[in-house]
């Protein structure tokens, strides 16, 4: 891989993991164009990373303060107004154990290699319907500024889903919290903090197994380039996507993930740069 296909990718994983146009997608099909070849799943795992760091700074407040509560909860100090932050954390939790048992299932059938760049393109028109459900939320349905239990579960299972190539995991969660009834804002929210430990988790699994491997095909050069390339073009997209989940335009990215997807299976995008 060059230090310019590692750039490119890594400003390609920064925007596309904030916005809901599915990064493992896109990564796909940027790997396949620029025909590079196969390297270790820790360098994109790296490039999460990355984005992680994003999510961490950007959510640091709410984040410090779920910490916080949880810290209270187990050391037998909680407060009543500990109520709606708890319910959070046990859903964060929730959400996260179904996503390690799908993940340890996608692991074990290695379901990714046997899945084409055909089906990437037909999960991004399945990723644009998604965002295009929004549309039907209530403008005038009394919305929800805190999570319940129940909420672990529904966005837990969108992010299962969303572990599948051409899946965004912004836009499933985010489109599953908003159709449950939950505030924009705390949508959001929500969405990007059950992220952080499934990342986490993900990064780990990986260093474990696949980190010696990783200087034998990335170069140390490579990888700081996109890690730093996926830092700040993640940083502005979050950005970006947290004003548009809040001025109620989030399913504006199924105009451009439908098109992608047909225009992909019908091959247009072969006939033309390859």
């Amino acid at each position: 891989m060059s230090l310019l296909q590692s750039f490119l990718l890594g400003i390609l994983q920064g925007i596309a993991e904030f916005l809901p146009i599915s990064s493992s997608g896109h990564l796909a099909i940027a790997k396949d164009f620029m025909e590079i070849p196969d390297v270790p799943a820790l360098y994109d795992v790296i490039l999460h990373f990355a984005t992680l760091l994003v999510i961490i700074i950007f959510f640091r407040d709410i984040i410090w303060r779920l910490l916080k509560v949880f810290f209270r909860f187990i050391s037998g100090k909680k407060q009543a107004s500990d109520k709606d932050d708890l319910n959070m954390i046990f859903a964060v939790l929730i959400g996260t154990l179904l996503t390690v048992v799908f993940g340890v299932i996608y692991e074990k059938f290695d379901i990714e290699k046997k899945l084409g760049i055909e089906f990437v393109y037909g999960l991004f028109i399945f990723t644009g319907l998604i965002l295009l459900s929004t549309l039907f939320v209530k403008k005038n349905r009394e919305k929800r500024n805190y999570i319940r239990l129940s909420d672990g579960f529904i966005t837990g299972l969108a992010q299962c889903v969303a572990i599948l190539p051409g899946v965004s995991r912004s836009g499933s969660t985010i489109s599953a919290s908003l159709l449950s009834g939950i505030d924009r804002a705390k949508a959001g929210e929500f969405s990007f903090v059950l992220s952080v430990p499934a990342i986490c988790g993900a990064l780990i699994l990986k260093l474990i197994t696949e980190g010696s491997s990783l200087a034998d095909s990335v170069s140390f050069n490579a990888i700081l380039i996109g890690f730093v390339a996926s830092f700040f073009s993640g940083f502005v997209a979050l950005a970006l996507l947290m004003k548009l989940i809040k001025s109620g335009r989030f399913y504006l990215f199924s105009i451009y993930l439908i098109p992608l997807g047909i225009l992909g299976l019908a091959g247009v995008f072969e006939i033309i740069f390859k």
